[in-house]
């Protein structure tokens, strides 16, 4: 969406919720994000570092799998007509 999920009128207000409230993905310009993403986005941004997910666990996620396979298919795609977007 290209939109920060924490609210705030400025990059201080910004900052600051990124450190203390909860992530919410209410506005308009999340209605049309996948579930996938969405769950990919939570699982990065866990503040609790016995909660978040490791790398590993990200990389496999199916959100991920999903867009890597796309972007293979268009890198694929693409090169075929003498065309890369990267």
């Amino acid at each position: 969406s290209g939109v920060t999920p924490f609210d705030g009128k400025g990059v201080e207000q910004i900052y600051k919720n990124i450190c203390s409230k909860e992530l919410q993905f209410d506005t308009a310009e999340w209605h049309n994000i996948s579930n996938n993403a969405k769950d990919f986005i939570l699982k990065c941004l866990d503040k609790n570092k016995e909660t978040r997910s490791s790398v590993e666990e990200l990389f496999d996620h199916a959100w991920n799998v999903k867009c890597h396979r796309m972007t293979n298919h268009v890198i694929r795609h693409s090169y075929a007509s003498k065309t890369i977007y990267c």
